[in-house]
């Protein structure tokens, strides 16, 4: 997650003044504040078992999946799961994906196994509504990268981090409300921005959305980053060519973009650190 670099450097900064301080850290997963979750909402949820139905969700597969990707670039180019596409699953299919960067060639091309189907538990996540995704995050991306950045890059500084949003009450009424309180197509957390609407000024309310991932497109092309890409990326003896093919990794690296970093930062971690690799 590139954001981590920010999240390090303004951890560092908040430290010299502060000891403690609040985050708004599940804002987003639990009142829908990501613009992605408005992807879903065109998502219709079919009801009839009849020809016309599959078509339809083959077109949802070709179509509003790859739509999606192309604008958000948060879906993957795939989607795979038959079964997913007959119990008209397809808000939890499509979002599954929407951390997914390489491509099953890709992968194949790597060394490495193609992802056959999405991680999602049926029993769990079966309602093709925009609350599976939302729950989703809520167990997967939040404590598996939003959490565990920001607690190491703001312990690394000294700094405690205290997330109101998370407290155990307020998040369990936020996860029992229905998603039309919580985002359309005109906006995303609806019922937070009705309750403080009389005390935000306008600049904070009308503002557009504004992420923490870092330039990464344009790091990679710094001249001490591309001296880094070089050292790690473009040397058969590195450790991560143990475990992906080089000339795979040759063909994607020349990308600069986000699969570059991924392999980039994947690199620099497997070589800092002293472990073996097992087949």
């Amino acid at each position: 997650d590139s954001s981590n670099i920010p999240t390090y450097l303004i951890s560092k900064y908040a430290s010299k003044h502060l000891k403690v301080v609040l985050t708004g850290d599940g804002g987003d997963e639990l009142l829908a504040g990501y613009h992605w979750y408005k992807y879903l909402l065109e998502i219709p949820d079919l009801k009839s078992k009849t020809f016309a139905r599959i078509l339809y969700l083959k077109f949802v597969e070709r179509v509003v999946c790859k739509m999606n990707e192309r604008v958000g670039r948060y879906y993957a180019r795939e989607i795979e799961d038959v079964n997913a596409m007959k119990e008209n699953r397809y808000s939890v299919v499509c979002h599954s994906r929407q951390n997914t960067y390489f491509s099953n060639i890709e992968l194949i091309e790597l060394g490495l196994s193609p992802v056959v189907k999405p991680l999602i538990d049926t029993a769990v996540y079966n309602s093709n509504t925009l609350d599976d995704a939302l729950r989703m995050d809520i167990e997967n991306y939040m404590p598996g990268d939003i959490l565990v950045k920001t607690d190491r890059a703001s312990m690394a500084n000294g700094l405690e981090l205290r997330a109101p949003f998370l407290d155990v009450d307020f998040a369990s009424f936020c996860v029992s409300l229905p998603p039309a309180l919580k985002i359309n197509n005109d906006a995303d957390k609806l019922i937070l921005r009705q309750v403080y609407d009389e005390f935000l000024p306008d600049q904070i309310k009308t503002r557009s959305k504004q992420g923490f991932g870092a330039p990464v497109d344009k790091w990679l092309k710094i001249e001490s980053v591309k001296a880094l890409k070089h050292k790690y990326l473009t040397d058969p003896g590195k450790k991560i060519f143990r475990i992906l093919s080089f000339n795979a990794v040759q063909k994607i690296i020349v990308q600069d973009n986000y699969k570059t970093w991924i392999l980039l930062v994947l690199a620099l971690w497997m070589d800092t650190y002293n472990f073996e690799l097992k087949k």
